[in-house]
C-alpha cells in the first residue's frame, strides 16, 4: 500500500511538470505567432511581464516592435518557421554546441527554454508566473563569456 502511495505521489510530480513544461511551451508558440509573426505588438501584456520601469519608457513599444521584426528575420530566414522549444533540461541533454554560456546565468531561473533555430539557439526565453520575462537574443550581455538574461520585469 505504501509503495503504491509513493507510486502514485510520483505519477503526480510528472504529470503536473508535464503538463506546466507544455503549457509553457504553449505560451512560447502563441508569443511567437502571435507577436513575432503577426507583429501584433499591442498584446504584448498577453505573454509579458514586464516591470514598471520598462513600462514606463516612452518608446519601450518601439523598440520592441522593432526587435520582432528581426526575430521574425530570423526565425523565417534562418530556419523557414520551422523551429523547436526545448526546456533548459532538454537542451542541457542535448549536442547544442553553445548551451555552457547559458549555464552560468540562466540555471538560476526555474522556466528556462530555448528556441532552436536550425540547430543553433535562436532565442533563449525566461518564463515566471505565465509571463516571459526575458526574451533575447541580439540584445544578449555577455558576462565573462557567459550570457545574462536582460529581464523585463525588473
Amino acid at each position: 500500500m505504501k509503495t503504491r502511495a509513493i507510486f502514485l505521489s510520483f505519477l503526480a510530480v510528472v504529470l503536473f511538470y508535464g503538463c506546466a513544461q507544455d503549457q509553457s511551451k504553449l505560451l512560447i508558440n502563441n508569443f511567437v505567432y502571435e507577436l513575432v509573426v503577426s507583429g501584433k505588438i499591442n498584446n504584448i501584456e498577453e505573454f509579458h511581464g514586464l516591470g514598471e520601469e520598462v513600462r514606463s519608457k516612452p518608446n519601450y513599444l518601439a523598440f520592441l516592435e522593432k526587435y520582432f521584426i528581426y526575430m521574425r528575420k530570423e526565425l523565417v530566414d534562418d530556419c523557414n518557421m520551422d523551429y523547436e522549444v526545448l526546456s533548459y533540461d532538454e537542451a542541457k541533454n542535448s549536442s547544442l554546441s553553445t548551451f555552457h554560456q547559458y549555464v552560468k546565468n540562466y540555471s538560476k531561473f526555474k522556466q528556462v527554454y530555448f528556441i532552436i533555430c536550425s540547430g543553433e539557439i535562436a532565442l533563449p526565453i525566461i518564463i515566471e508566473n505565465n509571463r516571459i520575462i526575458s526574451f533575447q537574443s541580439n540584445i544578449l550581455k555577455k558576462s565573462g563569456g557567459d550570457y545574462s538574461p536582460f529581464l523585463l520585469n525588473k
